[in-house]
C-alpha cells in the first residue's frame, strides 16, 4: 500500500509542477510600467508612465510623466531586443517643461540620455530604470547640465 501511495504522490507532484511551468511559459513579458523617482520625463521628482515598445516589431518606446517641477516626455530607442532580454539598454531624447517651479528659473530642458531598464521576465513585477545624460536648460540663460534618472515602479 505504501508503494501505491508514494507512486500517487509522485505523479501528483509531477503533474502540478508541469502545469505551473506551462502556465508560467504562457504569460507574456510586461510592456507597460509606472515608476516613481527622479527623472526629467517625470517632471524631475514624480510619477512616470513607461511603454516598453510602441509596436512589437519596432525598438521604439517612450515615457511620459508629471511631477513637482512640471511635465515631460521621452522617446527611447532600445539597443537590445526587449522581447529576449530583461535588462534593456537604451538611448533617449526627452523634454521637460517646468512651468510651476519658478525658483529654478528654467522654462524647460531638452535632454539626451542613456540608461538601462530592468523588466521582469514574466507577469507583473518590479521595474527599474537607471540612466544619465546631458540637458540643455532653457531659461534666462541657456546652459548645459547633467541629467540623472532613478525610477522604481511596477509593471502591468
Amino acid at each position: 500500500m505504501s508503494r501505491l501511495l508514494r507512486g500517487c504522490l509522485g505523479v501528483t507532484i509531477a503533474l502540478s509542477t508541469a502545469g505551473a511551468a506551462a502556465q508560467a511559459q504562457s504569460v507574456p513579458p510586461p510592456t507597460r510600467a509606472f515608476g516613481i523617482g527622479w527623472s526629467p520625463a517625470a517632471g524631475l521628482i514624480g510619477v512616470e508612465f513607461v511603454k516598453r515598445l510602441f509596436a512589437p516589431a519596432s525598438r521604439l518606446g517612450g515615457a511620459a510623466g508629471i511631477g513637482l517641477a512640471g511635465a515631460g516626455a521621452r522617446l527611447n530607442v532600445t539597443l537590445r531586443d526587449p522581447a529576449a532580454n530583461r535588462h534593456v539598454p537604451y538611448l533617449g531624447l526627452g523634454y521637460v517643461a517646468t512651468p510651476w517651479l519658478p525658483i529654478l528659473k528654467v522654462s524647460g530642458a531638452a535632454s539626451v540620455e542613456g540608461g538601462v531598464q530592468v523588466w521582469p521576465s514574466r507577469g507583473d513585477g518590479l521595474y527599474f530604470d537607471v540612466g544619465g545624460g546631458i540637458a540643455l536648460l532653457n531659461g534666462a540663460s541657456s546652459t548645459i547640465g547633467p541629467v540623472l534618472r532613478l525610477l522604481v515602479g511596477q509593471t502591468f
